[in-house]
């Protein structure tokens, strides 16, 4: 290569060899094989096919239960794709070699025959197996709900290339997902708690599920978002699961609701900042019906600012609705002879009931024009901010890394726009003015773009916080 004048070829071949005799995910590569091998006791043939692949570690397959899927389904889809070859008259070999034949003429240029070409050619069919590993993650992740799916495009530089390897390869892999994907198992509770840590947003996958097949039952419907936010205690997001959930659940049953914005604030009490969420003004008129309810609801709420004492606050949820009235019992007869004796009288009494009920009707209108749950601020603790004094930022600067820190340091580029734009700012403007901020202490952007999300580096984040 070095005759022909193939740079590109020759730093190619050191990188690979750089990469095969010293780097730490290669090594680890090694580790993971024998780990996984013993673990679910391959046998020799299983053993062969998962020596074919390069392990490269993500945060998904560092989850012992997601990767002993992913490894599952990857031997199962090398079994079924031999078979589909073997009847077609064919083997893995063979195609293998057809397709690598294109891509390393088509993608890498080489010529055929040639040094390059053939270790291209072994290179390829290695890579192959690696690139169907990977498809089988994003099954198991797409099955598990997780959203976000690593790339796989080798070949996008050559239209031939391309095509070669995805209707040869990928797409035959699709159709044997189709069928092998039931067998997938679902993740246990552990793994469930992990991944929710992982995709911050995940939840509402679930949360759609457990409302579109609400049948009335409040009360499963309130266990169900319990359990929900138990598989999300690690998510920094768990609170919007209970304030979703106190929306759904209002017009079918009042005391639920307002439970579930106890724990709703109980979660947002423990969050980096306290945004004290309001139900909308329609909720809140169909939760109370008079001043009196809304009085003893907020008195609930301040104590639980107050104590934190989430059992006392959630047993005095009845309390709301648990108004006593004072009744007036009016004699007929007694009415009937007044009437005669004090038609003056009873007019009169007839003015002031008059006026009562009118007197209800503007205490109801006054109600729902000022009704807003409000806490005393008297018993809220002075909000400090967790941001080093070295970082000025302003407070749109700091709700936009608390909306990083709630999604995992990683946001979806549509999301983080439609953020930027409900505090009316452009989103470009925004990341440069916070990388602005940070550049001197930190010598580096702290938020990045990665494909189509933006990202903030866990290490410089911790930088940001004050000692």
């Amino acid at each position: 290569m070095v005759q022909v004048g193939d740079v590109d070829g020759v730093a190619r071949l050191r990188e690979d060899h750089y990469d095969y005799q010293y780097t730490q995910v290669n090594y680890s590569t090694f580790e993971w094989r024998n780990k996984y091998k013993k673990k679910l006791n391959l046998t020799k043939d299983e053993t062969s096919v998962l020596d074919k692949i390069w392990y490269s570690s993500n945060n998904f397959v560092n989850i012992e239960y997601c990767c002993i899927e992913v490894i599952r389904l990857y031997l199962a889809t090398m079994n079924n794709l031999k078979q589909i070859y073997v009847n077609n008259g064919s083997s893995i070999e063979i195609e293998f070699e057809e397709i690598a034949d294109v891509v390393v003429r088509k993608h890498f240029r080489y010529r055929k025959g040639s040094n390059n070409y053939k270790h291209a050619i072994q290179s390829c069919e290695n890579e192959f197996h690696t690139n169907i590993f990977k498809f089988c993650e994003n099954t198991v992740r797409e099955h598990f709900g997780h959203k976000r799916k690593i790339t796989i495009d080798p070949y996008a530089s050559s239209l031939d290339a391309k095509e070669e390897f995805e209707t040869k390869l990928i797409s035959k892999i699709a159709q044997i997902h189709l069928v092998l994907i039931s067998k997938i198992n679902l993740p246990d509770k552990e793994t469930e708690i992990k991944l929710n840590l992982q995709n911050t947003t995940r939840w509402k996958t679930k949360f759609k599920e457990i409302s579109s097949s609400f049948n009335k039952n409040s009360k499963e419907f309130l266990d169900q978002i319990i359990e929900l936010g138990k598989l999300n205690k690690e998510n920094p997001s768990v609170e919007n699961i209970f304030f979703e959930g106190s929306k759904f659940i209002a017009k079918y049953n009042q005391e639920d609701a307002l439970s579930l914005y106890i724990h709703y604030l109980d979660h947002d009490l423990k969050s980096i900042t306290f945004d004290n969420k309001q139900l909308t003004k329609t909720i809140q008129k169909s939760l109370f019906k008079e001043n009196i309810q809304l009085e003893n609801f907020e008195r609930i709420v301040s104590e639980f600012i107050h104590d934190k004492d989430l059992g006392k606050a959630l047993n005095s949820v009845p309390k709301v609705y648990a108004v006593k009235r004072k009744k007036i019992q009016l004699d007929k007869s007694l009415i009937k002879e007044v009437q005669q004796q004090h038609s003056s009288t009873v007019e009169l009494l007839n003015e002031f009931l008059r006026d009562e009920n009118l007197e209800d009707i503007e205490n109801k209108a006054e109600l729902e024009e000022q009704i807003e749950i409000s806490i005393d601020q008297g018993k809220m603790e002075e909000t400090v901010s967790i941001y080093s004094k070295d970082f000025v930022f302003k407070p749109i600067h700091t709700s936009t890394l608390e909306l990083f820190f709630k999604n995992n340091f990683s946001i979806l580029q549509s999301e983080f726009e439609n953020f930027a734009k409900s505090k009316g700012a452009f989103k470009n403007q925004l990341i440069e003015n916070i990388n602005e901020i940070c550049f001197e202490n930190l010598d580096d952007l702290l938020i990045e773009e990665d494909e189509e999300y933006y990202t903030i580096n866990y290490d410089y984040y911790q930088k940001l916080l004050a000692k």
